[in-house]
């Protein structure tokens, strides 16, 4: 299969926009990663901000095939957008577990345990 060089520069576009969000995290994206950072969470290995496709993942877990996206309030205004992404991810076998920036803040054992249910039901 031969790629093109616009494809390629496409590519190296994305990881250098990923590269900067991973620079520059939100506070919930930081909070959510020292808990999933060095497979501390159930020894997973999840990565950050990571292109996939055409979009950037909060976190992935290519393992499980999971993908965690954090939701601030622009998410409230995009739902179109979010539904399509999440759409494109699923197709390409992707799981998709969103949360709010508020249950990062006000519940984060909460969203622990949701997560690992989650996690339980991918395995079986």
């Amino acid at each position: 299969m031969k790629v093109s060089w616009g494809t390629v520069q496409k590519r190296r576009a994305k990881v250098v926009v990923a590269r900067e969000l991973r620079r520059r995290m939100t506070p919930e994206e930081t909070i959510l990663w020292e808990e999933l950072r060095s497979r501390r969470f159930r020894k997973f290995k999840f990565r950050r901000q990571v292109p996939v496709g055409r979009f950037i993942a909060d976190f992935l877990c290519l393992s499980l095939h999971l993908i965690i996206e954090i939701d601030g309030g622009i998410h409230d205004d995009q739902q179109g957008h979010d539904k399509g992404r999440e759409e494109f991810l699923r197709e390409r076998g992707f799981s998709v577990i969103r949360f709010r920036n508020e249950e990062v803040q006000g519940n984060l054992p909460g969203l622990l345990s949701r997560l690992e249910k989650e996690i339980f039901k991918k395995q079986i």
